[in-house]
């Protein structure tokens, strides 16, 4: 039994701060805060302050990544937002405390530093369930877009977490005794099942890429000769994505005949049909057949209001418009857009295009499938120039080349600590975007945000903070570590991770025990 004399040992109480981040880091930001501050305490309790410093500034791996944060204190002088940018400071402080505090302490133990990882494990898993519950409508909660499974942070970041836990799992799994690689295993084909049931396409790329990076390294840095087995797993590795690609694209762009050449011109009650033969969605498409032939109209309203408490008019629950959606729902049937159309939809149908589904075969397909169908419509949407508000794949392409019209023009020293969203909307004015005002956003990407924000010297610091440890340490040759990289470029590419309270936190605390604290007696040979 331990005492109190060892309970309030610093480095007792550092352990207990980094349990309760990894336990806040998928189901609350309180207790990520927590654990902060307990970790910062603990600092305070080991004494010696100036050996500490000393310690500190000697380790060059973590002076490296406290630059971040005194990037942004350099962009104080010049930002013309200082309110955006105090509050910028106060998110972005993580960057200099973990480096500043984590790097002073002796590395964990074995036992310890897998228990901060089971721990986390276990958090995601208990995340998981709570989303499940909420999407099969227990406790009177009802999710219309799957999007909306990770409670507590953003979906794409629920996602990475996890892809991180999974790789941290399977560099444990060959240790452990038979009972606990059970239990190993069922977590990580729950996790596996979880992001592929509800399309959690990032996250489910990002483990493939690491998996073909580090099978690459095997093989290049390992075997004389490639084994025949890690070969075959490499090649599968790229042909099920890209061939599962290949064939929804193909599927996608399909015509079906005759329904692509006929033209009808009344309905059966006597109103005359729409056909676009010249405009931007002459050549839209739904499974197959032309959205916008054999439309009429008026009865499309008519008969929608009388089957529907959402009216013609209005937004479906995914927050699009309803006649957009019925259109495209018919039209994928094979339907002719009238009373007729709509007449032979099921009771189960109308509520799906209540909750935004706007292809039958969403009703019934793998998430995955559908949506990569979606990130097709919305790319050949864009490229027919049509419109492309609330499309998210193609809306990160718009704000890259906005971020990357703004870095022009700032290319120097960038606008500032609390500038980036004013200069955003400046540009939204001056190029009269598309977008409307709630997706007027910023750059979703980490490496243009930093450009945007301190210029072409910011941005070499951050690429320098980034991959000096890597280099310097040679993290790379670490299973989890290497793993965790994959994941955290891949953040930095699709989101601006760094910009929010658990985006920073992910990114530090990982990094942190992954580099600093790692345990000397782990084999980084797997």
């Amino acid at each position: 039994m331990l005492s109190q004399k060892n309970i309030l040992k610093p480095e007792n109480i550092l352990y207990l701060g980094l349990i309760l981040v990894a336990i806040g880091l998928p189901l609350s930001k309180f207790l990520m805060s927590v654990g902060q501050m307990i970790i910062f305490l603990s600092w305070i309790l080991l004494g010696n302050y100036k050996q500490l410093l000393i310690n500190y500034f000697n380790n060059t791996t973590a002076v490296a990544v406290s630059l971040l944060f005194l990037l942004h204190l350099v962009g104080l002088l010049y930002t013309s937002d200082f309110k955006y940018a105090i509050n910028d400071i106060r998110v972005k402080m993580p960057l200099f405390l973990l480096p500043f505090v984590l790097s002073s302490f002796r590395p964990l133990t074995k036992n310890q530093f897998k228990w901060i990882f089971y721990i986390l494990s276990l958090s995601v898993i208990l995340s998981t369930l709570i989303g499940l519950t909420r999407y099969l409508g227990l406790f009177g909660y009802e999710i219309i877009d799957k999007r909306e499974i990770s409670v507590f942070i953003s979906h794409i970041r629920f996602g990475l977490i996890m892809v991180v836990t999974i790789i941290a799992l399977i560099y444990f799994y060959k240790t452990e005794n038979r009972i606990f690689k059970i239990f190993i295993a069922i977590a990580i084909f729950w996790m596996c099942f979880f992001m592929l049931s509800m399309g959690f396409i990032t996250g489910l790329s990002v483990l493939f890429i690491f998996l073909g990076i580090y099978l690459l390294k095997k093989i290049f840095t390992k075997y004389k000769t490639p084994q025949w087995k890690t070969l075959l797993i490499l090649f599968l590795l790229l042909a099920i994505p890209f061939g599962f690609m290949y064939i929804t694209i193909t599927d996608y762009h399909k015509i079906n005949m005759p329904k692509h050449t006929t033209l009808l011109t009344r309905t059966k009650g006597g109103e005359a049909y729409y056909q676009d033969l010249t405009g931007h969605h002459k050549n839209a498409i739904e499974n197959g057949y032309l959205i916008y032939r054999n439309i009429a109209w008026k009865e499309l309203e008519e008969s929608w209001n009388n089957r529907s408490q959402i009216k013609y008019n209005e937004l479906d629950l995914s927050n699009q418009q309803i006649k957009n959606t019925l259109l495209r729902f018919l039209t994928s049937k094979g339907l002719n857009k009238d009373a007729e159309g709509v007449a032979s939809l099921s009771n189960g149908e109308i509520k799906a295009i209540e909750n935004g589904m706007a292809n039958v075969n969403y009703m019934h397909q793998s998430a995955i499938k559908t949506r990569l169908h979606q990130i097709v419509w919305e790319i050949d949407n864009y490229l027919h120039s049509r419109d492309y508000n609330g499309h998210s794949i193609v809306m990160r392409w718009i704000y890259w080349k906005t971020g990357f019209k703004i870095v022009k023009e700032n290319f120097l020293l960038g606008v500032g600590t609390g500038d980036v969203q004013n200069e955003f909307q400046k540009m939204y004015e001056k190029e009269n975007s598309i977008l409307k005002p709630e997706f007027r956003l910023r750059a979703h990407n980490q490496f243009i945000t930093f450009a945007i924000t301190f210029g072409v010297f910011g941005i070499l610091v951050f690429i320098a903070a980034l991959f000096y440890p890597l280099y310097k340490l040679k993290l790379y040759n670490r299973f989890i570590y290497l793993g965790f990289f994959v994941v955290v470029v891949a953040s930095f590419i699709t989101e601006d991770t760094l910009e929010s309270q658990a985006g920073v936190t992910f990114y530090i605390f990982m990094h942190s025990i992954l580099c600093w604290l790692y345990p000397a007696e782990l084999d980084d040979d797997f």
